[in-house]
Formats: C-alpha cells, sequence, structure tokens
C-alpha cells in the first residue's frame, strides 16, 4: 500500500473522532513515513510495519477522551513500539481467548467495544470461540471478552483491543446481532431467521447463507455475497463497492458511493440506488427499480416484467429485456436513445415509446444515453 492510500484510509476509519485529534494522529503517521523513506525503506514496507490502518484507527479511536498530552506522548513513541511488538508477534504464535457454551440459545449478540475484530462466523456443534490477539500499535493489547446470557440470549462482548475471532454456532440459532467497528466480517453456511449485521470500517463477505430477515449496514467497506437467500434483504452502505451472485429474495439495497455488480438475482421485487457509482443488474424480478445519480445502469432481465423504472441524472441506461410485452418509455434531456429490439417506436423530441400496449418500462436521465435491446 502507498503513503497516500495508508493515509487515505485512516482518515477515513477515523472519521468519528474530533477534528484536531485525527488531524494530531493523521501527521504523526505522515511522519512516520517520511522518516522511513529517509531511512531506505518503501513506502509499502512502512504501510506493512504500521498495520491495517483500520486496526490503527480501532487502537486510537478509544483515546478520544484521553488528554492532548497523552495522545502525543503515545504517538511519539510509535516508531519504537511498532518494531518491538512485531518482534513480539513474529518470535511466537499469537496469544488466544478461548470458550464455548454447550446451552442452546435463539439469538447470539457480537458486539466489539473500543475494538477491532476481523470475524469468521460458521455453522458448528455448539457455541465456540477462539480469539486470537493480534498486534498492537504500542506494543500492548488488552484486549478483554466478556460473554453474558439471558432471555434466551448469549451475549459476546469483545473490549478493548484487536485480534481475529473464529465462531462456531450451533444450527439451532434463529436470531445474529452483530456490532463491529472495525474489522472484517465473514459468514458462511449459515441458516437463520434473521440477521442484523453492522459494521462501520471493514468488508463483510457472505456465503451459502440463508436469512429470512437480513439487514446489513456497512459505512466503509465493500460487501460480497454469493449463493445468499433471504427473504427480504435490506442492505445500507456509504462508500464501499457490492457485489452479489446467486441471491433471491426481496432487495431494497442503497449506496451512497460505490459500484453494484448483482448477476443472478431471483426474487418478486429488487430495488437499487447509489449516489455515486455504476450499477449492473442481472435479476428475473418482475419489479424492479434502479436509480443512480452520477452512474451508468446496466440492467438484464430474462423474465417477466410487471414493473420497471431506471433513472439516473448523468449516467448512461442500457435495457436487456426478454418478455415480448414489455412496452417502454425512454426519456433524455441531452442524450441519445438507441432503440436495438425491432419492436416499433414513437419518436417525440427527447421521448421515445417502444412497442405497443400498455407502458411497464419507465427509463430516463438528464445527461445521459439510454439503449434499449432484447435480452
Amino acid at each position: 500500500m502507498k503513503r497516500n492510500e495508508y493515509i487515505r484510509a485512516l482518515r477515513d476509519a477515523l472519521a468519528d473522532m474530533d477534528h484536531a485529534s485525527r488531524n494530531e494522529i493523521i501527521e504523526e503517521f505522515e511522519r512516520h513515513f517520511e522518516e522511513g523513506v529517509q531511512n531506505g525503506l518503501s513506502e509499502e514496507e512502512i504501510a506493512e510495519e504500521l498495520g491495517d490502518p483500520r486496526e490503527a484507527a480501532g487502537e486510537l479511536s478509544g483515546m478520544q477522551n484521553h488528554s492532548r498530552t497523552t495522545l502525543r506522548d503515545l504517538l511519539s513513541e510509535l516508531t519504537v513500539s511498532l518494531r518491538v511488538s512485531r518482534r513480539e508477534e513474529e518470535s511466537g504464535s499469537p496469544e488466544t481467548i478461548c470458550g464455548h457454551s454447550d446451552d442452546h440459545f435463539e439469538k447470539v449478540v457480537i458486539h466489539a467495544v473500543r475494538a477491532s475484530a476481523d470475524m469468521e462466523i460458521r455453522t458448528g456443534e455448539r457455541i465456540e470461540y477462539i480469539f486470537r490477539k493480534g498486534r498492537n500499535l504500542f506494543g500492548t493489547n488488552n484486549v478483554r471478552l466478556e460473554t453474558e446470557t439471558g432471555d434466551d440470549t448469549f451475549f459476546l462482548y469483545i473490549y478493548d483491543g484487536h485480534g481475529d475471532l473464529d465462531l462456531t454456532l450451533p444450527c439451532c440459532t434463529d436470531m445474529l446481532e452483530i456490532r463491529n467497528p472495525n474489522g472484517d466480517v465473514h459468514i458462511s453456511e449459515m441458516n437463520l431467521v434473521s440477521a442484523d449485521i453492522n459494521c462501520t470500517n471493514g468488508d463483510v463477505t457472505m456465503e451459502e447463507t440463508d436469512a429470512e430477515k437480513l439487514h446489513l449496514t456497512v459505512r466503509h467497506g465493500d460487501v460480497t455475497m454469493s449463493d445468499v437467500n433471504s427473504l427480504n434483504m435490506v442492505m445500507e452502505m456509504n462508500a464501499g463497492d457490492l457485489e452479489m451472485n446467486r441471491c433471491s429474495g426481496n432487495a431494497e439495497i442503497q449506496t451512497a458511493a460505490g459500484d453494484i455488480e448483482i448477476e443472478g438475482h431471483s426474487g418478486e421485487k429488487i430495488s437499487v440506488s447509489t449516489k455515486s457509482g455504476d450499477i449492473e443488474l442481472e435479476t428475473d424480478a418482475p419489479v424492479i427499480s434502479v436509480t443512480a445519480v452520477s452512474g451508468d445502469i446496466e440492467i438484464s432481465t430474462p423474465n417477466r416484467i410487471d414493473i420497471l423504472e431506471a433513472h439516473s441524472v448523468s449516467g448512461d441506461i442500457d435495457l436487456s429485456l426478454k418478455d415480448p410485452e414489455w412496452c417502454a418509455e425512454l426519456s433524455t434531456v441531452s442524450g441519445d436513445i438507441e432503440n436495438r429490439t425491432g419492436k416499433p417506436e414513437l419518436r417525440s423530441r427527447k421521448t421515445v415509446r417502444i412497442g405497443e400496449g400498455n407502458v411497464n418500462v419507465y427509463a430516463s436521465t438528464v445527461s445521459g444515453d439510454i439503449t434499449a435491446d432484447e435480452y
């Protein structure tokens, strides 16, 4: 990772910290890069020594209530403590915290508090967790895990540190709730009634998982989903790309900035919107709604269409439709409209009606082109 790339990621991960402390931290990391280059290290080597910027942010975000003097003192020792902790890490295997429960719980709640954790969650015979402590910026890692039970719920809390969590849950688990401010989450081979996942800085990956209700919130990070089935899927993303393959169920997806690529989706309806990013959607859902402010839209549907709406402010729209009964109304202010379907059309200024019958496909863009083709 290059210097600018690292500093940008660190700044994003510290977005919730007060302005003065964030700038002080950024300046110290910049100084560390400068000194490293002067000592003959490459920017990539320095970035590797500093570690994941999201983990660094997780360690530093807990210091917001410390005095400015304490923060400066700790940052001034950054170079030495990094090298010490790196030697400690290379000298042996990481320290682990383990635990398990043979009881059955309907709901499992995982909260990382002032902590950074990469989580691996999958089905097992019982609740069992292994937490591997990671390298700390300041040469220590005071992370602790606490568990509680109540109301048929198992709580696992991670405090004040960072590392990797491996967690298995029995098949009797119905509900899963995750709150993870810093770190990646990987969920595989789960069968749930509901899943509520909230991540501030980190990527989320889900594979071969069923959940009747799925609510996913990611502030900074990418989301990758494959073979995920949910009757009701809601995803809210701020900055990150979304990739979905062979997923099913009704879906409502919103992003502020990031590309969206959905392939092989099936369900009754899907709604996708982004402010800044391209959207590629392949679905057999009969009800489709897609909007983008500054991105291109591509929609392919091999199934019948009840209603399809695609709108972009400054992007192109490309439609590939198979339903023989579709009829479209396409409009653009300053772009072109191309009909490649062979269906009859009627043009009026910047509006084109394609097909005969009741309109069920609507597409509009202000400054982009629109193309309609057969699937």
